[in-house]
């Protein structure tokens, strides 16, 4: 995978997705993973967030498992992609939150809600 400057050559780059959030761009990119799927029959994209430029989440260290009835590109894919990031403490369990930084939790908790409604706007309910 690469996350570099020419990520579009990488074959395994799937989309990306922008939105303003808090008037600063958020660019969340996907790729389809390398690392196997042994629990289900799923496919693992593996995200990258970058806001205002800046790298926030580092490429895989999130990921989202796509539904073999999904394709890996499809709405319900970048629902998913997108709304990753949107997650904050009391969403769901506090472990998924343990590899987190200062700076990563801090950004979920100031823009989360806002991400939340940026999402259902794209994409509707899943």
């Amino acid at each position: 995978m690469n996350n570099g400057g020419n990520y579009r050559d990488d074959g395994s780059f799937l989309f990306e997705l922008r939105v303003s959030v808090a008037g600063k761009r958020l660019t969340v990119r996907a790729f389809e993973s390398s690392k196997q799927q042994y629990i289900s029959p799923h496919t693992r994209l593996d995200l990258e967030a970058r806001y205002d430029g800046k790298v926030l989440f580092p490429l895989g260290a999130l990921y989202i498992g796509v539904p073999s009835h999904h394709s890996i590109d499809s709405d319900a894919a970048k629902r998913s992609a997108l709304g990753c990031f949107a997650l904050k403490p009391g969403d769901t369990d506090a472990d998924f939150f343990e590899d987190y930084t200062r700076e990563q939790l801090a950004w979920v908790s100031a823009h989360g809600e806002e991400l939340s409604l940026i999402v259902y706007d794209r994409f509707g309910e899943d």
